[in-house]
């Protein structure tokens, strides 16, 4: 029985193949955020179900719409794909702002 020996991937390419994955990510959140915005619902109302939406559901956020707060979950779990990515986990409400108005920002750009 033979053993197969794995190849070691370049860091550049793991790094590229990183990037390329965060650019993808930001891309889907700017189309998702555009949709989002167009039925009203507004960045600081995303904002404050991720911060307090993953602790309590989207009905005790006063969301009686089932599509909004779908849209507004699908939003917050790019918005936390990509924090992930970047290693940012921390969920402190001051961390959390900030990362997410920088991402708002980098999805208006791209």
């Amino acid at each position: 029985m033979e053993m197969r020996r794995g190849f070691n991937v370049p860091e550049q390419v793991l790094e590229a193949q990183k990037l390329e994955r965060e650019q993808n990510l930001l891309h889907e959140l700017k189309s998702t955020l555009a949709a989002t915005l167009a039925q009203g619902i507004t960045k600081e109302q995303i904002l404050a179900y991720m911060l307090v939406g993953f602790r309590r559901g989207p009905e005790e956020m006063e969301l009686d719409q089932a599509a909004v707060a779908r849209q507004i979950q699908e939003v917050s779990k790019i918005i936390s794909g990509i924090l992930e990515f970047r290693g940012k986990n921390s969920r402190t409400s001051e961390e959390t702002v900030q990362f997410v108005s920088e991402i708002f920002k980098e999805a208006e750009e791209v």
